[in-house]
Order: structure tokens, then C-alpha cells, then sequence
């Protein structure tokens, strides 16, 4: 299971990172975002989707269209992150990033084919310049982190998602409601009421199937498939939802559950048991998923407060 942990390590944030360094603008092209007076240019977007690599297959405008929008948001992230620890961590010496630099350029020597520091560069689509930046961004991040990663505080975070970190899973159908980003309180309510009532009429009515009902109710592409999505683990769902699936007992039915998707009743058909684990044993993994999760909680607050304007074709 501990496979399937997320590790945030140097190479991948340094290619997340990487259009973040301020590049010269053309000055014919206007940015295409603008984040707390901070421009990102469309040099650094393009660049952005450079690093992804190539698709298999041409894609549609509008997958162009999404794929740009989420290159873009990450951008955004990245810069709203960079911000926050200009505020929050003293300023990183050269020294410090001439070291990190050496030990990284050491490491692509060890590598077949070896490699330069330049060549990196070039693979990654980012300047020299701007990898110094992000060495020295994740010197920082792990400066935020040092006073907040206590044995009591991981203990804590272990304890609370224990059922991720021994690997149990639920199975779960859903019926949902999709709502747009933009809908109304009105809107929300009218749906929630209706969940409410389909709710009701399955738990009163011994003839009331769930699989049928999302069939004929749920707005989602499995509707056809009786809602059904199969077994999820406790994080990499959506979060709000999978809390929810696993507090709700094995046949039963969730209240009305919101996520950025839209409103949800959730069905719990069976419950896997993971393999009782010893937090001294992943301290290092659950330190590195606490780190995550604590940069996600950052971020959501930041773009609640943040002035942001984007402007894409």
C-alpha cells in the first residue's frame, strides 16, 4: 500500500516550479494571469505545458482549452506558495543553494547517460536562473516545515488517517447532482432538497433500489453503471467525499455530501481491512503526507484572500 504514498521530492517540485522565476515579458503579449500584482507571462505558460511532455494523440480544442487552464492553475499555486514563504522564512544565501545545486549535479553524474546541471535545464524547460529559484523555494518549504513536523504532531495526523496508511478501502456508489462553481445558494438548496427526498424514499421504501435510482437520477458519467465507483482509499478522493464513505457503515447511505463536483448520496457496499501498521515504521512517509497536506491547506486559504486575474483566450 505505502507504494501508492505521494512523494513530493526535490525533481518533482523543482518541475512544478519551474515557470515561476520571473522570465522577460514580450511586451505585445499581456500576461495571462496577474496574482496579488505579481504578472505571469504567457512565455512562462507555454513553458509551463512544455514541461508535461507531449500527448499521444492530437488533442481537441477544448482538451487543449482544460489543459492549459491546468497548467495555469498550477502556476498560480506555485506563485501563490512563493509568495506566502517570501513572507513567512528568511531569505536563502547563495552558499546554501551553491550547495544544493553541487549535491543535485552530483547526483545526475551518478546517472546513465550523466548529465550537466545545463542539460537538466534544457530537459526541464527552465533557465539556470530559474532552477536556483526553486532550489532555494524548497529550501525554504523545508525551513516552514522544521517547527511544524513534532513526533506529537504526526502521531496526530497518523492517528487520523490511519485507514489510509494500513491501505483499508471502501466500496461506494454515489448518485450526484452537478452544480457549477457559480451556482446560486438557490440553486444548492433546490438540489440538496431533492437528494434529501431520493435519500427518504430509500431508506423507507423496501423496494427502493440505489443502483437503479442513480441510474435514472445521478448526473455522473457511471450513472449507467448504477453509480458504482468502485473501492477508494481514504485520501487521493476527494477528500470530503471519501471522510464521508468511510464514516458511513457497511449497507448504508450517507447524509448529502458536498464536494467541488457537486452534491453527493453515498452508498457503502463493503469495507476492505488494510494491515495494522507501526507509525515508527513510516514516520517518513506520513511526515511527507502530513507536508502535502499542510501545503494544500496553505494554498486554499491563500486563494481566498489573494487578487487574482486571469486572462486566457
Amino acid at each position: 500500500m505505502m507504494e501508492r504514498v505521494h512523494r513530493l521530492g526535490l525533481s518533482a517540485l523543482l518541475l512544478a516550479g519551474l515557470a515561476l522565476a520571473q522570465t522577460p515579458t514580450q511586451p505585445t503579449r499581456p500576461p495571462v494571469a496577474v496574482v496579488n500584482g505579481i504578472e505571469i507571462s504567457r512565455a512562462e505558460l507555454e513553458a509551463a505545458i512544455r514541461a508535461a511532455g507531449p500527448v499521444a494523440v492530437p488533442l481537441t480544442e477544448a482538451q487543449s482549452r482544460q489543459r492549459q487552464s491546468e497548467a495555469l492553475a498550477m502556476l498560480i499555486d506555485n506563485l501563490l506558495m512563493r509568495q506566502f514563504l517570501e513572507k513567512n522564512t528568511p531569505p536563502v544565501s547563495a552558499e546554501e543553494v551553491r550547495r544544493r545545486l553541487d549535491e543535485m549535479e552530483a547526483g545526475l553524474n551518478k546517472q546513465q547517460p550523466r548529465r550537466s546541471l545545463e542539460e537538466f535545464c534544457q530537459e526541464t524547460n527552465q533557465t539556470l536562473e530559474q532552477l536556483r529559484a526553486n532550489v532555494a523555494e524548497h529550501i525554504r518549504w523545508n525551513h516552514y516545515l522544521a517547527s511544524r513536523l513534532t513526533d506529537e504532531i504526526l502521531e496526530k495526523y497518523f492517528r487520523e488517517n490511519r485507514d489510509f496508511f494500513e491501505g483499508t478501502t471502501v466500496c461506494v456508489s454515489h448518485i450526484a447532482i452537478r452544480l457549477s462553481p457559480q451556482a446560486t445558494d438557490a440553486e444548492k438548496a433546490r438540489a440538496r432538497s431533492h437528494l434529501e427526498k431520493l435519500r427518504q424514499r430509500l431508506l423507507s421504501d423496501p423496494q427502493a433500489d440505489f443502483a437503479e435510482m442513480a441510474r435514472k437520477e445521478s448526473q455522473d458519467p457511471l450513472a449507467k453503471e448504477g453509480g458504482k465507483l468502485g473501492y477508494i482509499p481514504l485520501k487521493w478522493f476527494d477528500e470530503r467525499f471519501s471522510r464521508a464513505a468511510f464514516a458511513v457503515p457497511v449497507g448504508q447511505i450517507s447524509n448529502v455530501v458536498e464536494t467541488d463536483f457537486g452534491l453527493h448520496l453515498i452508498k457503502v457496499t463493503d469495507r476492505k481491512q488494510g494491515q495494522p501498521v507501526d507509525f515508527s515504521r513510516i514516520k517518513d512517509a506520513v511526515r511527507e503526507m502530513y507536508s502535502e497536506d499542510l501545503r494544500q491547506q496553505i494554498l486554499s486559504d491563500l486563494r481566498k484572500t489573494a487578487t487574482i486575474t486571469v486572462d486566457l483566450p
